[in-house]
Parts: structure tokens; C-alpha cells; sequence
């Protein structure tokens, strides 16, 4: 008996998370980093129960995954100008220079 109530728990958690990524995906980078936001001020709140809290947690760390995700694509999309041998302009690729780089 007391298996399957472990089992039933673990679905559970698991169909709870799969509706949580769910929602999170479709949420702006804005909206994301504003939900975000108010999860570590409770968080840091030190207010919520061991349970919210690991939920909180878990939220947030599909938060902070979605954001990345977007940055990413917002990364690959950025082109910049930049100035050829003939005087002309061509659009690259965006990098980021290496952290030794300036």
C-alpha cells in the first residue's frame, strides 16, 4: 500500500512539473525574469515551508532555464555591421569576445 501511494505521489509530481514547463515556455523573457524575480524575494523572505520552498526552487530553475533558451536564440539572431576592406558594410554573425579578449 504504502508503494503505491509512492508511485502515486511521483506521477503526480512529475505531471505537476510537466505543466510547469509548460506554462514557463510560454512565457516572455520579460514575464519570465518578473516571475523569477518574485520567487527570490520569497525565497530570500526565509517565510515559505521546506515544501514551497523546494517548489519555489523548482520553478526557478525552469525560469532561469527558459530565459537562457531565449537568450540564446536572441544571440544567434543578432547580426552587427562591421566594416569591410572596400569600405563597404556586411552583416556577421554576433560573438561575444573571450573574457581575456577586450
Amino acid at each position: 500500500m504504502a508503494e503505491k501511494k509512492k508511485i502515486d505521489e511521483s506521477a503526480a509530481e512529475t505531471s505537476r512539473i510537466a505543466e510547469l514547463r509548460a506554462a514557463i515556455g510560454a512565457l516572455s523573457f520579460e514575464a519570465a525574469m518578473q516571475r523569477l524575480e518574485k520567487l527570490t524575494q520569497e525565497l530570500e523572505s526565509g517565510s515559505a515551508p521546506l515544501d514551497r520552498s523546494l517548489e519555489l526552487f523548482e520553478e526557478g530553475t525552469l525560469l532561469v532555464e527558459r530565459c537562457n533558451s531565449l537568450l540564446d536564440g536572441a544571440q544567434s539572431r543578432v547580426k552587427m555591421l562591421v566594416k569591410t576592406g572596400n569600405g563597404e558594410y556586411a552583416e556577421e554573425d554576433f560573438t561575444l569576445p573571450a573574457k581575456n579578449e577586450k
